[in-house]
């Protein structure tokens, strides 16, 4: 397989970022006097910021949220919280992609700014591009950031989106790779980006 380009999601890919996600999420609504449990939260990751503030405040009967305030409240809460490490290795795998002159880039549902926050200097210039939820007119989980970002690449590809009537929608699809390190050793597998909906057992 002619690998051409990686597009890597940040949390919970390249960095260990769910429960300082979790967190923040948790001290934003407590100042709605509701404690959220992270059985409301990660299903919903990945999801645009405003799309999970709206699920959870509806979940709790919290009417008439201002979600773009919750939402800053929330970004501010992740910035100054604990500084999240890289998964082990993922560093490494993507200088390793550097090196074979793979292009890379990241599609995330976060803000740039908080991006920025949690990694050390120098570590975003790795990336061919960078696609976050303050530039796009439709955040994650919508096409848009991964056709602007496949479009920054000049890459081309197919995406599926999945809609749920009460869960919002999913953008899925699944990559297999076999990648020749050297004569002794290849690297098989698979990514699989799709998304189930939580059952009724979880939403309760």
């Amino acid at each position: 397989m002619n690998c051409k380009a990686v597009l890597f999601d940040f949390d919970g890919t390249l960095a260990d970022t769910m429960d300082a996600h979790f967190m923040a999420w948790k001290l934003a609504f407590q100042s709605h006097k509701v404690t959220i449990k992270k059985l409301d939260y990660f299903p919903l990751e990945g999801m645009g910021l405003n799309d999970i503030a709206k699920i959870i405040g509806d979940k709790y009967g919290l009417n008439n949220l201002d979600l773009e305030n919750l939402v800053k409240e929330k970004e501010r809460n992740f910035r100054s919280g604990v500084k999240p490490s890289l998964y082990n290795g993922a560093e490494a795998f993507i200088d390793h992609l550097k090196s074979k002159s793979i292009l890379i880039g990241i599609v995330s549902a976060a803000f740039l700014k908080s991006l920025k926050s949690k990694v050390r200097d120098g570590f975003l210039e790795k990336f061919d591009t960078i696609i976050t939820a303050d530039i796009v007119r439709n955040p994650k989980p919508h096409p848009e950031p991964y056709t602007l970002a496949l479009k920054d690449l000049n890459v081309g590809a197919a995406i599926r989106t999945e809609k749920y009537s009460d869960f919002g929608s999913t953008t899925n699809g699944k990559l297999f790779a076999k990648y020749d390190i050297s004569p002794q050793l290849t690297l098989r597998g698979s990514v699989n980006t799709g998304y189930r909906a939580p059952s009724l057992a979880q939403q309760g």
